[in-house]
């Protein structure tokens, strides 16, 4: 009678127990989509339940997300999988044991089992890869799902819970944008229309049409429109065409080429972009070209041909600030600036294979503006946080040295990145080292890389020495010049010198390169060109946190 007595009240606890974590769960997800599996005869009955005296230890890790056509996102109306390993790492066997799934952000439109069982035995040392399936409901908003799991057996043995999230993308029309349109001339007679093509949608569009109407002016050498079988969310394509002059060719005479796009079923996808030839200006070659008020020059290796990763993973632990500072209102103009940030965040998005929405790219920015874009930077980490999490930002432009204006000491100074709308050397109204540093301090990263193309000249005669900088991580700075040295342009390549031996060395190894191979080749391709051709020493500087140490020289580009 008592054993008998024991064994209803045990079956007892063990169902309020069950059933106390099945509300939990579910309350937590109340607006989502759970289905629940309750228990069947494929588990122990409670008769069956051994008592241990060695319990079981248990671990969910490795979890990842697959499935899905955009890898890392779940769009409306598809499904993919939440995958894990469990294990065993205690001495004693588990029982009837249950996997329990919750959703903390109760996102609509989100389907998912809060419940799986996993084994009625379930021994010591046994590890299991396993997974759930992750319904996109028709109505799944764009935003993050974030999920918490936890094993449970039936001697009241759990595992910690251990959390994964996941990007979801609404349903939505089909959104494309042009960027990055450039028109040059190859060779006397050719001339090439390039731009990149990017799925700003949230889904994946087919047979994109791309048609260009060209003037009467050239004829087109092949094709003047083409297909792209699929763009994914977020994706982007470097898109060329090529034309020849005839003889209806005018120098004097605007140009327009006018690039439309458009879906499977020929309806058109947004507004027609128009790009303009003008008479070319502004370069002493007399190549150049300006399309939507950037100049455009000689194109150089480095711009065709950019290495493309072979990951199918973006790297969305991956954060990028480019700022290319060309056209100064108060100061002269730095050649081939805004070209520099657009080239770099070309490779970013294509050899690193970071995600377009982490990489934040800045041309011609005010004061406030790179501000703004460095706030914007660091407020993106720091939403998503991830122990991996890396920072990389790039600057390209105008550059002084000056009085510290954080320091105590008349004689120490910082570095200056000058915006366009400063007159003169004015350092109170630029973007400083130390106020990146600052915000790096305040953003968790697991390692943060600065390259800086812009000169290191003093606009105040007082500065001897570099402020002390407080460091808070794992920092690597790629400055192109010493301090008192200018940073020059690489005429023939249409680019700053710095970046060229930077892309260069990116490309020449397709994104797979040390921080020392390539340090290396920057420095001694700088050294060497700035004294043959300007005849002016320009020494790159590396800087590092103590942090880092010398273990920087092992550190790699994203793949």
């Amino acid at each position: 009678m008592n054993k008998r007595i024991r064994i209803f009240f045990l079956a007892g606890l063990c169902a309020g127990s069950l059933c106390a974590q099945q509300k939990s769960v579910t309350s937590s997800s109340a607006a989502a989509s759970v289905g629940l599996i309750r228990l069947g005869a494929d588990t122990l009955a409670v008769g069956e339940i051994p008592a241990v005296e060695v319990p079981p230890v248990l671990e969910i890790y490795d979890l990842s997300f697959s499935g899905m056509a955009n890898e890392g996102a779940l769009s409306a109306e598809e499904k993919g999988y939440l995958r894990f390993r469990i294990r065993n790492i205690g001495r004693g066997d588990a029982y009837n044991l249950h996997l329990y799934v919750s959703e903390s952000n109760g996102l609509a439109g989100l389907g998912y089992d809060n419940h799986k069982f996993i084994a009625k035995r379930f021994e010591a040392g046994e590890t299991r890869l396993d997974s759930i399936v992750v319904n996109g409901r028709t109505n799944l908003p764009t935003g993050r799902a974030y999920f918490g799991l936890f094993l449970s057996e039936a001697n009241g043995n759990r595992s910690e819970t251990v959390e994964a999230s996941l990007k979801t993308r609404e349903s939505g029309v089909a959104k494309a944008d042009i960027a990055n349109d450039k028109l040059y001339r190859v060779g006397d007679r050719e001339f090439r229309l390039q731009f990149s093509l990017q799925n700003t949608g949230s889904s994946h569009m087919d047979s994109v049409k791309i048609l260009v109407a060209y003037p009467k002016s050239v004829y087109a050498k092949g094709e003047s429109a083409m297909t792209i079988e699929q763009l994914r969310p977020d994706e982007s394509k470097e898109i060329a065409f090529s034309f020849v002059k005839n003889r209806n060719f005018d120098e004097n005479t605007k140009d327009v080429f006018t690039v439309t796009l458009a879906d499977a079923t020929g309806r058109t996808i947004g507004m027609p972009k128009n790009i303009a030839r003008t008479k070319e200006t502004d370069n002493a070659d007399g190549t150049g070209m300006r399309t939507g008020g950037t100049t455009l020059s000689v194109m150089s290796e480095v711009d065709f041909d950019i290495p493309r990763s072979a990951n199918e993973f973006k790297n969305a632990h991956v954060y990028v600030l480019i700022i290319g500072n060309e056209k100064y209102t108060g100061n002269q103009e730095v050649p081939f600036a805004e070209k520099d940030a657009l080239m770099f965040s070309q490779y970013c998005l294509h050899t690193f294979n970071i995600p377009a929405e982490n990489v934040i790219c800045r041309t011609n920015a005010t004061g406030n503006q790179m501000k703004q874009a460095l706030r914007d930077l660091t407020r993106k980490a720091m939403q998503n946080p991830d122990p991996n999490t890396e920072i990389i930002i790039y600057y390209s432009g105008h550059g002084i040295i000056a009085k510290d204006k954080y320091g105590m000491a008349n004689d120490e100074f910082d570095q200056y990145l000058l915006p366009v709308d400063v007159i003169g050397a004015d350092a109170s109204l630029s973007l400083s080292r130390k106020d990146i540093y600052a915000a790096l301090n305040e953003t968790p990263f697991k390692r943060a890389s600065i390259f800086l193309d812009a000169c290191n000249v003093k606009g105040d005669r007082a500065v001897a020495k570099v402020a002390k900088t407080e460091w808070k991580g794992d920092v690597f700075v790629f400055a192109s010049s010493l301090p008192n040295q200018t940073s020059g342009s690489y005429n023939e390549k249409g680019h700053g010198m710095f970046t060229y031996f930077l892309l260069k060395s990116i490309q020449d190894k397709k994104g797979k390169v040390t921080y020392n191979d390539l340090t290396e080749e920057v420095i001694k391709g700088v050294e060497w060109q700035s004294d043959a051709i300007a005849d002016k020493k320009q020494n790159p500087e590396i800087i590092s946190s103590p942090q880092v140490g010398e273990n920087w020289r092992r550190w790699k580009f994203p793949e």
